[in-house]
């Protein structure tokens, strides 16, 4: 698991002058939120506020710092989705500082882990999605989070790139990309950017978070919005708590893992042994041949033509899948719950994880 927190440190890195502007206005920080509180604070003074993780460590803890206008409220922290076995998939950024007018806002979305289709893992938890590029994780990012927006613009923020990759690790890269929206808030027409920080390999890739600028059309203000991204300053020791938390996940993960196959493997061994040697090279041919057929599957699903790609990575966001059924018709549901979509007689829908599970008059569907 690659440690998403890394993704604030690299942009709070990216800019020596602005971390050095950040040092050198602490005090006028202090007067700005000193003036926030009474009222009088300028359009233009600048605050320090805070990134905070309520849920996943027992009490809360300090993720991050960064310098935001006085006016602007915060809302938000970080969550976590533990209902997920891939960890790196489990912190969620949900953070936002908002300006008074309701509509220019700065906001931490959620990251994403993957693995390409060319590599998947079986074993591996985490979704597959043939995502290779900064812009097509925003690509996709832009259908799950801003359904019908217009994409207006993108560019690869080279000025940030360099220093980003000093922590690459051999077979890693590392893109920063910027794409800008235009959609709608309440009726009145906005812009907006998104701007993420993604680590790619031959094996998959991760985006710690997406960081969304958004204002009025054609009042995008992107040096402030430079500003308050440079402006973030991880806490080392949030950063050290949640590299512990996904190396425990991991951890237990691959331990629930060996066990079901320590224990399939027992009975199958003792199945065998009760049958006798002469059974014993019938079970093994027909365990090799299971064997080859789930390889079989895994390749062809592997295969799917790039439209399907492209809609399997818009739903590897949301974190759903669909199901078929013998006459061709289809349901969308979250890959959280039971394996087993069966319509019941009465047209509604069960979910289940019971091999055995079949009422008289459903139809089970068949995951695509």
């Amino acid at each position: 698991m690659r440690i998403t927190m890394a993704a604030v440190l690299m942009l709070a890195g990216c800019s020596d002058a602005v971390a050095s502007q950040e040092q050198a206005s602490a005090p006028a920080a202090r007067q700005a939120a000193r003036a926030a509180r009474d009222g009088t604070a300028p359009a233009t003074a600048f605050r320090t506020v805070e990134v905070v993780d309520r849920t996943g460590f027992g009490q809360p803890m300090i993720a991050a710092r960064a310098s935001v206008p006085a006016d602007w409220r915060v809302e938000g922290g970080i969550n976590w989705d533990d209902s997920t076995s891939c960890a790196t998939n489990r912190m969620k950024f949900q953070w936002r500082a908002v300006a008074p007018d309701g509509v220019e806002a700065l906001e931490l979305m959620p990251g994403f882990g993957w693995q390409m289709p060319s590599a998947a893992i079986p074993m591996n938890p985490c979704p597959v999605a043939g995502i290779a590029s900064a812009r097509q994780f925003l690509d996709s990012v832009a259908q799950a989070m801003r359904p019908g927006a217009r994409m207006i613009g993108y560019r690869d923020r080279q000025d940030l790139t360099a220093e980003a990759r000093r922590s690459d690790r051999n077979g890693y890269r590392t893109e920063v990309g910027e794409m800008t929206l235009s959609y709608a808030v309440g009726g009145r027409p906005v812009e907006e950017q998104l701007m993420a920080v993604v680590s790619l390999s031959g094996a998959g890739g991760t985006a710690g978070y997406v960081s969304a600028y958004r204002a009025p059309a054609g009042q995008l203000d992107r040096a402030r919005a430079d500003r308050i991204r440079g402006s973030f300053k991880g806490n080392p020791e949030y950063v050290q708590a949640i590299g512990r938390r996904g190396m425990d996940a991991v951890n237990r993960f691959a331990a629930q893992q060996s066990a079901a196959i320590s224990s399939w493997h027992n009975a199958r061994m003792a199945e065998i042994n009760a049958k006798g040697a002469a059974d014993r090279a019938a079970i093994r041919a027909r365990g090799n041949a299971e064997t080859n057929a789930i390889y079989a599957r895994t390749a062809a699903s592997t295969a799917a033509t790039n439209d399907r790609i492209h809609e399997s990575n818009v739903r590897s966001i949301r974190e759903e899948t669909t199901w078929t059924n013998p006459a061709g018709q289809t349901v969308q549901g979250s890959i959280h719950g039971g394996a087993r979509v069966l319509e019941m007689p009465d047209g509604s829908f069960t979910r289940t994880d019971d091999p055995y599970y079949n009422p008289a008059g459903s139809t089970e569907y068949s995951p695509d």
